[in-house]
């Protein structure tokens, strides 16, 4: 049966391409869940693929290009979660899958207990600019964190990220996809490896459940 925006469905199966976290290619099939015009949740991954590398999703016969986001394990053995952001939303395969009225576009959903309201320490380089700035985090999840500061920076920078969990520190390279003059902005994590990735979750996951 053809799919409609009078006939939407709440999740699909998509055939992924690309390469590992360890960098091999690999081909798996997952469920994409979360539809929205420029992305979704994959579920049931065999192969982690880390944050930030460019993904091909085949959808009834039609590939588009994606960039994972975020990634996370729930236990040893267990299948893998991401969220993907389609490259080109102008050619999203499943927009017939939609309900009406919801070409609203966001990001990816994630369960409510990925975000959290928790302030860590950061440490944020611009290296264009010869930048350091440190502070901290009024909110942080595996896939970014956002940060208050009177004086943001512009969006599209390129940064490189310290980010304090606990006792350790995780590195990655970010960029700046909000900004709000005076307020603060929304940085996106984009090559946190999928082991950070985890230890990220289970620190916030802790932290949570301990408050």
């Amino acid at each position: 049966m053809e799919l409609s925006e009078s006939n939407p469905v709440s999740c699909l199966r998509l055939l992924i391409s690309g390469v590992d976290s360890s960098g091999k290619p690999c081909q798996q099939t997952a469920t994409a869940h979360d539809l929205n015009y420029v992305g979704a949740r994959l579920e049931g991954l065999t192969y982690a693929i880390a944050p930030g590398t460019r993904i091909d999703l085949c959808y009834k016969d039609v590939v588009v290009a994606a960039r994972v986001i975020w990634l996370v394990m729930s236990g040893a053995g267990e299948p893998f979660r991401a969220g993907v952001l389609l490259l080109d939303p102008k050619h999203c395969p499943w927009k017939n899958a939609l309900p009406h009225g919801e070409k609203v576009l966001r990001f990816p959903q994630r369960r409510k207990a990925d975000r959290y309201k928790i302030s860590v320490g950061i440490q944020i380089l611009d290296e264009a600019e010869n930048l350091i700035m440190e502070t901290s985090t009024s909110d942080v999840g595996v896939g970014g964190c956002y940060v208050e500061t009177n004086a943001p920076l512009k969006g599209g920078t390129r940064l490189k990220v310290l980010l304090c969990v606990g006792k350790e520190k995780l590195q990655t390279s970010g960029i700046v996809r909000a900004t709000y003059p005076g307020v603060g902005m929304g940085i996106e994590f984009l090559d946190l490896g999928w082991k950070q990735t985890e230890q990220l979750y289970k620190f916030l996951e802790l932290t949570f459940h301990l408050r």
